[in-house]
């Protein structure tokens, strides 16, 4: 009798893992959803808070530009 129930234990608790492997976990739900590819005009106006942020800084024209160039070229580059 003692194997038995040993047996429908091991048993058991292999049902629960093969579950457990195949259904979505907490891991699962921390992943963020796919996003869509940014369009012309986010990345307009993802460069443009670039060169904000370097002008609230207080940078010079030539580094909002420069910033301005970078956000715009990694921007595409997702595209």
């Amino acid at each position: 009798m003692n194997t038995q129930k040993r047996t429908v234990v091991a048993l058991l608790s292999a049902l629960f893992m093969t579950v457990g492997a195949f259904a979505p976990g907490y891991a699962a739900q921390t992943n963020p959803p796919p996003m869509k590819a940014p369009t012309g005009a986010d990345c307009q106006r993802i460069a443009t808070a670039a060169a904000e942020k370097v002008k609230a800084n207080g940078g010079t024209a030539q580094q909002q530009q420069a910033a301005y160039s970078q956000a715009k070229m990694k921007c595409q580059g997702k595209m």
